[in-house]
């Protein structure tokens, strides 16, 4: 008897604060605050599966990255809400348009991000659990924020 093999998940985890980089701030733009970025992976293999494309294909609208406790705090790839900037990078390349947004990014099947946010050390340094929301033109995926990922040399 044949058993069906469930793929892994979508998950995002935490890096700590990238020293040498400094292009997001506390505001809706991309543009430097003095201070390092928050620096986080996160990898999308397999979201058709879990999000169950019903529309042909799970087309990206936004990204929202927000705080499950107090401190309760949001940033997104939503224009003009007010939230800071959540930046995604793809192999060296931002996703960002210029206001931003992601609306109508199609992501690579097994892709893996590099997420950017300003940040003033009180996320990292508790344990604060957090979320990452993927909205999609067929529905959202919800993954929590992991500390740390020891399989990191198995998703590339």
């Amino acid at each position: 008897m044949a058993s069906a093999q469930v793929p892994p998940p979508p998950g995002i985890y935490i890096l700590g604060h990238d020293i040498g980089r400094d292009g997001v701030s506390a505001t809706e733009t991309i543009q430097p605050d003095g201070r390092p970025d928050l620096w986080m992976r996160m990898t999308l293999r397999n979201l058709g599966y879990y999000i169950g494309p019903r529309s042909g294909g799970y087309y990206v609208t936004h990204f929202i990255l927000r705080t499950k406790a107090p401190p309760f705090r949001q940033w997104d790839t939503i224009p003009g809400n007010g939230h800071p900037l959540l930046e995604i990078i793809r192999d060296g390349h931002r996703v960002n348009r210029f206001d931003g947004s992601v609306n109508g990014y199609n992501p690579p099947g097994h892709g893996i991000f590099d997420v950017y946010i300003a940040e003033d050390t009180t996320l990292e340094l508790r344990n604060i659990p957090m979320e990452m929301i993927v909205q999609t033109l067929d529905g959202a995926y919800r993954m929590d924020v992991s500390r740390y990922n020891i399989y990191d040399h198995k998703v590339y």
